[in-house]
């Protein structure tokens, strides 16, 4: 499977527009046999960006906001995307043709904020609601990859750069898996050479940093419970000893905590610890990354 990076803020080169025609050309895919039409577009109130006209002359009605993310933390980002859909659900509650809406924003929802997007379709069951956040953009394009190289490819100079040296460091990484391999037998023997290496909890903690860099950004909550038990089992860490780690390296600078969603912060010096696994340490990572991402 190749692995595509996200970081949270990749659709922030795109801006709007091409945010915006990414949106379009996904939707056709997603919703196969309806006819689509882009706008019309009515700014704040919670417009319309696009509409599908059902056959049973019920409007599929789907509403895009874009956000620039790096621009404030992700802990004012998700409080005003719950404002702006929660707006947009009572706009579209006015209208009797609509039949099926759909909210899409490119802002990454903690499990708090998941619960109240939720909560707002539970109560408002007139029709059926849905939404598009970051998690389910990043699993689009993932399944439909030439979109992500046609709009993620034109990033600007800095996010490109963060891109491709995370892309360049998987590539090296698969490289070195020599031999197929049967997935628990692998994780048990790099286990084992694990064990050889870490002589303290402050060392755990370090390699633990690099390893949530492979599988950025990651949550706390249910959405990434088999990876984060993946990394328990490989450090062999309880929960409660990952959670310590969590909140040092939340303290040291080094990984943003917002609501469950965990993001390295500290790219750099995540990156200079993998390559001294690569280069020193002599683990095969590659068999690693392939345990998260098969």
């Amino acid at each position: 499977m190749e692995n595509l990076y996200f970081s949270s803020a990749c659709f922030d080169g795109l801006g709007k527009e091409k945010f915006d025609s990414m949106i379009y050309e996904i939707l056709p895919r997603e919703f196969k046999g309806e006819d689509f039409y882009i706008g019309p577009s009515k700014g704040k109130d919670g417009g319309v960006d696009a509409q599908f006209l059902k056959s049973e002359k019920k409007q599929r009605v789907i509403q895009i906001k874009w956000r620039e993310i790096i621009r404030q933390p992700l802990s004012k980002h998700m409080p005003e995307a719950l404002k702006e859909f929660n707006d947009w659900v009572k706009a579209m509650l006015k209208n009797k043709n609509i039949g099926n809406c759909l909210f899409i924003t490119n802002v990454p929802l903690s499990r708090k904020y998941s619960n109240l997007f939720q909560e707002t379709i539970r109560i408002n069951n007139n029709f059926h609601i849905q939404y598009w956040s970051f998690e389910e953009l990043k699993n689009l394009l993932n399944k439909h990859s030439d979109l992500y190289y046609k709009y993620i490819e034109q990033l600007p100079n800095n996010l490109k750069a963060e891109r491709d040296d995370y892309k360049k460091t998987i590539d090296e990484l698969q490289r070195k898996k020599l031999i197929k391999r049967d997935s628990y037998s692998a994780l048990k023997k790099i286990e084992q050479k694990f064990q050889q290496l870490f002589i303290s909890n402050e060392l755990k903690k370090k390699y633990y940093f690099a390893f949530l860099y492979l599988i950025n950004p990651i949550y706390k909550g249910e959405k990434d419970k088999i990876k984060r038990g993946k990394l328990r089992k490989l450090f062999r860490i309880t929960e409660k000893e990952e959670k310590s780690f969590i909140n040092n390296l939340s303290k040291e600078n080094l990984i943003e905590i917002t609501g469950d969603l965990i993001t390295v912060k500290n790219i750099n010096e995540a990156k200079r610890i993998l390559n001294e696994a690569i280069d020193n340490l002599k683990i095969d990572l590659g068999k690693i990354v392939n345990l998260f991402f098969e």
